[in-house]
This record gives structure tokens, sequence and C-alpha cells, in this order.
């Protein structure tokens, strides 16, 4: 045979082989972004494994701009994806400093429904310039996974803030819905809201518009919008209350309607169903409302403590032979 035909006769045998091996390779997908970390991590429900998630045991494709849990990027919606304060030196999932917190006080809340079911955890902590910090963790779940759509009409988040001491049947000064983030969905997000300027829920509702968000020494009045009177009639009917005095005790409550999606290799499925959850239950008496003593700091955040030094080596083994 001639060396041509038989460079001919090889190619042509490879040419099958190669195509299928290019079709079996386009088979294989991308999980989507974080899902290996989050799935070696057990939920803040207790008994609740992510590994056991339909998210992880299908390699999901479906992403979270968050990328489950592991990603802080900032966002429009008040902070960060996923502010998780925390001792940093045990690992995931926490990836901000515990020294952050003011006081270095996280206090962790059940994210229910109404029947009391845990879905996950609402971190609550104060920053040292006085930023209320609420971080909504979702739990993996064996069947749907609960998420937030911030492109979904049906979604949106609530945030109650007032006056323990005058604390009256108004609804939810804060609500986040669709539009103000991108549209993404979330396993993880969160909430700040400066504790010396919190819009007054028996007067205005949080509005953030390039007028309102000034503060009052320019015109406008911290984001907080008066619920009476005519469109942009002085903010001085509605000031906003200072929640960082000594001894002052915050209500609050935060509800979120959010999806449950099924997540598979082929990605987030079509058909969410809808549920409510929140700080149902934050005083352990079957309510929505609970109470929060801002603590007090002020000045910068103080350093880190050093890295403890590595431990020295053991001395080398010494064996004696005594003889016979």
């Amino acid at each position: 045979m001639a060396p041509g035909r038989a460079r001919r006769s090889m190619a042509s045998s490879l040419a099958p082989a190669f195509v299928l091996m290019a079709v079996g390779l386009s088979c294989v997908h991308a999980q989507a972004p974080g899902l290996d970390t989050w799935c070696g991590l057990a939920g803040f429900t207790p008994s609740v494994l992510h590994s056991a998630s339909q998210s992880c045991t299908t390699s999901t494709t479906c992403p979270s701009a968050d990328n489950y849990w592991t990603s802080t990027s900032s966002t429009l919606l008040g902070a960060q994806n996923c502010l998780l304060a925390g001792p940093l030196a045990t690992g995931e999932p926490w990836n901000n400093p515990l020294q952050s917190a003011c006081q270095n006080e996280v206090v962790q809340f059940r994210l229910a429904d109404s029947a009391f079911v845990q879905y996950g955890s609402i971190s609550v902590f104060t920053t040292y310039d006085h930023l209320l910090t609420l971080t909504v963790a979702l739990d993996g779940q064996v069947g749907q996974q609960l998420m937030y759509n911030s492109g979904d009409g049906n979604q949106g988040i609530r945030l109650f803030l007032g006056d323990f001491f005058n604390l009256t049947t108004t609804p939810p000064q804060y609500a986040y819905w669709p539009n103000l983030v991108s549209s993404d969905k979330f396993t993880c997000m969160t909430l700040q809201v400066n504790l010396q300027a919190v819009c007054n829920p028996l007067t205005s509702t949080y509005i953030p518009t390039q007028l309102t968000l000034r503060p009052v020494e320019e015109g406008g009045n911290y984001g907080c919008y008066c619920n009476a009177g005519p469109m942009f009639q002085g903010f001085a009917n509605c000031p906003p209350i200072n929640m960082t005095t000594p001894g002052f005790i915050a209500a609050w409550s935060l509800q979120l309607d959010i999806a449950g999606y099924q997540n598979t290799a082929g990605g987030c499925g079509t058909t969410p169903t809808y549920k409510t959850v929140g700080s149902y239950n934050a005083m352990g008496t079957g309510g929505i409302i609970g109470l929060y003593a801002p603590p007090q700091c002020s000045g910068p955040v103080p350093p880190l403590p050093p890295t403890p030094p590595p431990q020295p080596a053991p001395p080398p083994q010494v064996f004696w032979y005594s003889g016979f």
C-alpha cells in the first residue's frame, strides 16, 4: 500500500472515534460556582447536611448570585451577598472576622415558616460604624431548594424596625422588592441599616431615591419618605430614629416571600413554588417580633489578634540499646 493511502486510511478510521469522544465530552455539565464548598457544610438547621440536598446530589447547574454562600461581593440591596461573621479559624461558612462585630456579638435566629419549620438562619450583628447587619442563609433541602429571586415579582423582603417601648401594629417600613438588585437567585443575602437614622415605622417608609438618601443637612432624610403630606414636603414631619442611644431596645421582624426551585443537573426548573419564611418564633413564644439591644461601640474596628506562632517540632526520639 502506498504511504499516502495508508495515512488516509488511518485518518478515516480515527475520525469516528474522535467525533464520539467530542460528543461525549459535550454532555458533561459544569456545576454551579461555589456548590462544592456549600455541599461540604452542615446547615444551620440541626441535623441538616447540605450534601443530602437535591442541589448537591444532582450537582446542579442552577447558579446563585452569592455562589452558594461563598461570595461577599457588593450588591445594591444594602451590603454584601453573604456576610457571615464568625471565627475564621474554624473555616467555612464564616467569611468575615468575628472582630468586625461590635463586642464580638453575633446573634443567630431561626429562619422558619409560620409552622416553625426551620429552613436556615438569620444572623444579626452591629458593626463599629453602627450598621445593623442581617444575613439570611438558606440551608439545603432534600426537595426543592429555597432561593430568593430578585427578578420575580411574587417575591420580596420586608424588614420592620421600631422602638419596643413605642410599639404599634404598623407595616414594615423597609420593603426590598425585586429589581433593587440584579435579577438573580440568592441562597444567602445581607441587609444593612444605619442604626443612627432608622426610618420611623409610625411616620415613614424607606424609599431610596437620589433626594431621600441625602442626609438632612443636604435636603434629604436618609431614605425615609414621609407617609403623610404632599410629595417631597419637608422631612421634618418624619425624622428618623437614632437606635444607638444606650439602653435602646429595638423591636424587629424580617419576612421573605421566596420560592423553591427544582435544582438539578439541568438547571433550576421552570415551576417554582412560593413560601413565606422569616423570624417566626424569634422570641420563643410563637411570634414574629424579636427584640434586639444594639451593643455600644464606636471608633475603628480593632485589629485582629496576631496569629499564634507554630508549635515547635518535637525533639528527636533516642533509643538506647542496653545489650544482654
